[in-house]
C-alpha cells in the first residue's frame, strides 16, 4: 500500500472518531476514553516487554550527564517546598527533609514525563524524516545495538509513560502530609513527648501535632505554641 493511502485510511479514521464521538453521551464517551487509554497502556507494556533489554540500555544513557539530574531535582525541591506551604503553612526553614523527599519523588515522574516526551518526538521525527529502517538506535556499552521489536507501538509505549507521569504528578498534593512525616520529631520545643505524635514547627507562633504511624492518615493538627527565645 502507498504512503498516499495509507494517509488517506488515517485521515479517514480520524473523520469517523471524531463523527462518533460527536454523537456519543457523555457516559459512553467516559466508558470510550477508559478503553482508549486501557488499550493503549497495554499496547505501550506489549512494546515494554519485548524491548525491556533495549529500555534498560536508554535508562542507563539518561538523563546525558550530572547536570541536568541536579537541574531536576532542584527545580522539584523548589516546587515540594511551594506545596507544602501553600497546603499547610509551614515555613521553609522547618522542612528542609521533607522538601527533599517531596523533590524526589516529584523528580521521578517528571524525568519520566521528560523521557515520554522525547519517545514521542523521536518518534515523529523518524516517521517524518527518516525511513524506519534507517534509524540507528543508541549503542550498548558493549557496542551493540539491541534490535527494536514493534517499532509501530512505541508511540503507544510514549504515550503511557507520559499520561502515568502526568498521573502521579497530579496526584503530588495528597502526598503532602506524609512528606511532613521525615521532620516530625518526638522531642521538640513545641510541647512535650507524646508517642505516637511527633512534632513539626509551622512558624514562631504555632506548631503541628503529627501522628507518626505511616498508615493511620498522617493526621495533623495545628495548635499555638511560642518559639522560646
Amino acid at each position: 500500500m502507498s504512503e498516499r493511502k495509507k494517509a488517506l485510511l488515517k485521515y479517514l479514521g480520524l473523520l469517523a472518531c471524531l463523527w462518533l464521538a460527536a454523537r456519543l453521551s457523555p457516559e459512553h464517551f467516559t466508558v470510550l476514553m477508559y478503553a482508549v487509554v486501557t488499550l493503549t497502556c497495554f499496547a505501550g507494556i506489549v512494546y515494554g516487554v519485548a524491548n525491556r533489554k533495549r529500555i534498560l540500555t536508554f535508562i542507563n544513557h539518561w538523563p546525558t550527564s550530572f547536570f541536568c539530574s541536579v537541574v531536576i531535582f532542584f527545580i522539584c525541591k523548589l516546587s515540594a517546598e511551594k506545596q507544602i506551604n501553600a497546603q499547610l503553612g509551614i515555613e521553609a526553614e522547618y522542612i528542609r527533609q521533607s522538601a527533599s523527599v517531596g523533590g524526589v519523588l516529584l523528580a521521578i515522574p517528571l524525568s519520566l514525563m521528560l523521557i515520554g516526551l522525547y519517545l514521542l518526538i523521536t518518534s515523529a521525527y523518524r516517521k517524518v524524516v527518516q525511513p524506519v529502517s534507517r534509524a540507528k538506535p543508541a549503542p550498548t556499552e558493549q557496542g551493540q545495538t539491541p534490535p527494536e521489536s514493534l517499532a509501530q507501538l512505541r508511540p503507544f509505549f510514549a504515550i503511557a509513560v507520559l499520561t502515568s507521569s502526568l498521573f502521579l504528578l497530579t496526584q503530588s498534593d495528597n502526598s503532602v502530609r506524609y512528606w511532613v512525616l521525615v521532620d516530625a520529631m518526638l522531642y521538640s520545643d513545641c510541647g512535650p513527648p507524646e508517642k505516637p505524635w511527633g512534632y513539626v514547627r509551622k512558624n514562631l507562633d504555632s506548631c503541628y501535632r503529627v501522628d507518626t504511624r505511616l498508615f493511620h492518615g498522617a493526621e495533623l493538627i495545628a495548635f499555638a505554641s511560642r518559639k522560646p527565645g
